[in-house]
């Protein structure tokens, strides 16, 4: 589902050189193609492959919004807590030494950051369609959301189910008590309403809500079994 077959890596690869030589030399930027290739193809990664990247990209536009897209993810450590500052300081050098100007740099850097939380904190319209698009799986269809989920649960193997449960359950809850979870209209229009669908069913499968009373934060428990290597709910920072 993310990963991408020969064709589509080297569309990916033309679409890179093509978008990096309007700003600079054709040397950095084949170098930074090696790069972003060789890092989306790290053997821990399920869904944040180049597929991820492919996906964000067909949503999005603006050269920051673009840039962004192929750099949020290029550090990818789920063990880690900053994988998307990380990012950013990875995607500075490189926007650097390809010749984007500072400006850009730094607001293309914001926007990674801004993956983490998924807030808009003050960017620019490109920004919040790019965010937007980051989640787009969210509004998958349901057959796609579990195999979503399924690359997560993979990608953060490491984690013992309830810390994986644990750490959806944060995000889940972050969502669906957002007065909204797309900052666009475009997005809103064509996402919305199936992502709150997945996230509540995904809430659902964990028990977040159940015998949930207002003004108490209980929580009762909703055991699924589903075979090896397929999502379980208790096995949902990095789980996104």
């Amino acid at each position: 589902m993310w990963s991408v077959s020969d064709e589509e890596r080297e569309s990916l690869e033309a679409s890179w050189l093509a978008f990096g030589i309007q700003h600079g030399r054709m040397e950095p930027v084949s170098s930074w193609w090696r790069e972003i290739a060789a890092r989306h193809a790290e053997p821990h990664r399920h869904y944040h492959t180049l597929g991820h990247v492919r996906d964000v990209l067909q949503l999005v536009s603006g050269p920051a919004a673009v840039a962004a897209a192929w750099f949020h993810d290029i550090v990818c450590d789920p063990t880690r807590p900053d994988s998307e500052d990380a990012s950013a300081r990875v995607a500075a050098s490189a926007l650097r030494e390809v010749g984007f100007s500072v400006a850009a740099i730094d607001v293309v850097a914001q926007m990674i950051r801004a993956t983490a939380t998924h807030e808009p904190n003050g960017l620019p319209q490109q920004a919040l369609l790019f965010l937007d698009a980051d989640l787009a799986t969210l509004g998958s269809s349901r057959e796609r959301y579990i195999e979503y989920l399924d690359a997560l649960r993979r990608e953060h193997g490491f984690l013992p189910d309830d810390e994986f449960a644990a750490r959806r359950r944060e995000n889940i809850e972050r969502y669906l008590t957002r007065p909204r979870i797309y900052f666009t209209e475009l997005m809103r229009d064509r996402y919305e309403g199936q992502a709150r669908e997945n996230l509540s069913w995904e809430a659902g499968q964990l028990g977040i809500w159940e015998g949930r009373t207002e003004g108490s934060s209980a929580q009762v428990q909703a055991p699924l079994i589903r075979p090896p290597g397929t999502f379980s709910p208790h096995a949902g920072r990095r789980a996104t």
